[in-house]
C-alpha cells in the first residue's frame, strides 16, 4: 500500500519547482484578492499555507491553476502547501480586476475540494481528472458555484480575456467545451433571476 501511495504522490508532482518567482506586481494583486475571497466566501480556508508560483508549462493557455505541493500529500490537510500557479504574462496582458477576482474564486473552489481529501482521494481526483468526460463536468460545476457567488460578470470578462489571450482557434475550442462559456454563463444567470 505504501509503494502505492508513494507513487501517487510521485503522480501528483507539480511542473515548476525551480522556476523563478512570479513577478511582485501580479503576485500582490493576487494575494490580496485571495486573502479577500478568502475572508468574505471562504473563510475555510483561512490558516492554509498557500504557495504562489508561475505557471511554466503551456504558458500560453494556462492563466491560473491550483495543486497540492507533493512534498506536502502526506500531511493532514490542513497542514499541506496549497500551491496556485500564475502565469507570468498577466503582467503584461491584465484581464482586469473583477476577472481575476473571479477566477480566483474558481480556483479556491479547488483548493476547497483538496482540503476535503486524503492522498488517495487527492490521486483518484487527479486520475479521473485525466478523463475529458470528467474534467468537463468538475470543471463546469466549479463554475456554476463560482457563479452562485456572485461572479458572473467577471467571469464572463475573464473567459472574453482568455480567448484573446490564447488566440490558438483549436485551444480556444478546447477551453470552450471544458469551461462555461461568455454565453452559458449568461443564460445561466438569466435561469436564476426567473
Amino acid at each position: 500500500m505504501f509503494v502505492v501511495l508513494w507513487a501517487a504522490v510521485l503522480t501528483l508532482a507539480s511542473c515548476a519547482q525551480d522556476a523563478p518567482p512570479l513577478p511582485s506586481a501580479i503576485e500582490r494583486i493576487v494575494r490580496d484578492h485571495v486573502a479577500s475571497l478568502i475572508s468574505e466566501d471562504f473563510q475555510v480556508l483561512s490558516g492554509l499555507t498557500l504557495e504562489y508560483r508561475p505557471v511554466v508549462e503551456s504558458s500560453d493557455t494556462v492563466f491560473f491553476e491550483t495543486y497540492v505541493k507533493t512534498s506536502t500529500i502526506l500531511r493532514h490537510p490542513r497542514r499541506r502547501t496549497y500551491q496556485l500557479f500564475v502565469n507570468p504574462r498577466l503582467a503584461v496582458d491584465f484581464p482586469g480586476h473583477e476577472a481575476v477576482r473571479a477566477i480566483l474564486a474558481h480556483e479556491l473552489f479547488h483548493i476547497r475540494d483538496y482540503l476535503g481529501k486524503n492522498a488517495w482521494q487527492l490521486y483518484r481526483l487527479k486520475r479521473n481528472y485525466e478523463d475529458e468526460t470528467f474534467r468537463q463536468q468538475y470543471e463546469r460545476h466549479t463554475d456554476q458555484r463560482t457563479l452562485r457567488l456572485g461572479h458572473g460578470p467577471g467571469l464572463i470578462r475573464y473567459r472574453q480575456w482568455l480567448y484573446r489571450a490564447i488566440g490558438d482557434p483549436d485551444k480556444i475550442r478546447y477551453k470552450k467545451q471544458m469551461y462555461m462559456t461568455p454565453e452559458e454563463i449568461q443564460t445561466w444567470l438569466a435561469r436564476q433571476q426567473r
